[in-house]
């Protein structure tokens, strides 16, 4: 179920993540587990609590076991993306984003965050003409 909801994430479907999260609530959350805590630390950005979702994730990406934080970093970037921490989610992107090269829509949302972090803090141009003079 904690894989489930983490693919949806990654997916960008928010309100099936939020379903799901409620709807098995008591099987996502049975054991205290580090994929069990991602799951929390998803439902917590889904819900729009994103300074507790950058703290889940932070405590997740100190583990030892690489198998149980798996994306944990992607989900943190996009957690310090939503509060506007792009140099602190530039780090984190750069420190372990390179591990997801050639994996479909993962690599799809590696890159997809990179270009919102390329793209923040630079003045948008406005569609419109120029006025002559």
């Amino acid at each position: 179920m904690n894989n489930y909801i983490l693919c949806l994430f990654l997916l960008n479907k928010g309100s099936k993540v939020r379903e799901i999260y409620e709807q098995y609530n008591s099987i996502a959350l049975a054991e205290n587990t580090l994929v069990m805590r991602r799951s929390v630390g998803i439902n917590e950005y889904v819900c729009k609590r994103y300074e507790n979702a950058v703290t889940v994730f932070i405590k997740l990406l100190s583990e030892p076991d690489p198998r149980t934080t798996l994306m944990a970093d992607i989900c943190l970037v996009r957690a310090m993306l939503a509060l506007d921490m792009n140099d602190r989610a530039k780090e984190i992107a750069d420190m372990g984003f390179g591990r997801y090269v050639g994996m479909g829509d993962i690599t799809a949302e590696v890159n997809r965050l990179r270009l919102k972090m390329n793209s923040a803090g630079k003045p948008q141009r406005s569609g419109g003409k120029k006025k002559k003079k």
